[in-house]
């Protein structure tokens, strides 16, 4: 099983603005560098957590369809696509009532299963026979343009941990020598993203 990023998100949880308010930089001079860092910090959280912070596609892709499985990176938008290899390795679109998708709520990853009296069809044997186009991510607001710019949901403790984050890898991105970096207890930051952190079932 292996996941990964098809379309990044269209804009941040934490705009420009609001990162630059939050370290109390009034210039220009280091925008670029700080789009880099809400980027890395974003990514660093979502890392953390098991989630996407902003709505993005993304691809799951399965050897074999399992009996029922989950979709990661919670919450879910919406499952885009199923496609498969069939046994003869032609690849197929699942149709979407053959399947069911089950999201609770934001806190645990959506699962899918076939639909009543469906079966999941064969596949060739090999690698990533199966590929779940899907979206996931808080949504996002707005058109892009000036007067509607894109503005992310994303939850405001999530957001609050990203400018903590990126205002200490603004001040300290040139501090690489032992001790030289002053490391807040764990609980002070980190602990902010408890309440969204997805965590395994026993």
């Amino acid at each position: 099983m292996a996941d990964r990023l098809i379309t990044a998100p269209v804009c941040e949880p934490v705009t420009l603005a609001e990162a630059k308010l939050h370290c109390r930089i009034d210039h220009a001079y280091d925008d670029t560098l700080l789009s880099m860092l809400i980027t890395a910090a974003r990514r660093h959280g979502e890392h953390l957590t098991g989630r996407a912070f902003v709505e993005q596609t993304r691809e799951l892709t399965l050897d074999v369809f399992p009996a029922i499985f989950e979709i990661p990176r919670p919450p879910l938008g919406e499952v885009v696509s199923i496609k498969y290899d069939d046994a003869d390795g032609v690849e197929r679109t699942l149709a979407e009532s053959d399947y069911a998708v089950v999201n609770a709520s934001d806190s645990v990853p959506a699962v899918v299963f076939p639909a009543y009296g469906a079966v999941w069809p064969s596949t060739l044997g090999v690698l990533w026979a199966v590929r779940v186009r899907y979206t996931a991510g808080w949504p996002v607001t707005g058109e892009g343009t000036v007067g509607s710019p894109y503005a992310a949901t994303t939850p405001e403790d999530i957001k609050q941990w990203m400018l903590v984050k990126i205002a200490g890898l603004y001040t300290q991105r040139e501090n690489f020598g032992p001790g030289q970096i002053f490391v807040m207890p764990r609980d002070h930051i980190d602990g902010l993203l408890d309440p969204w952190t997805i965590l395994e079932v026993a």
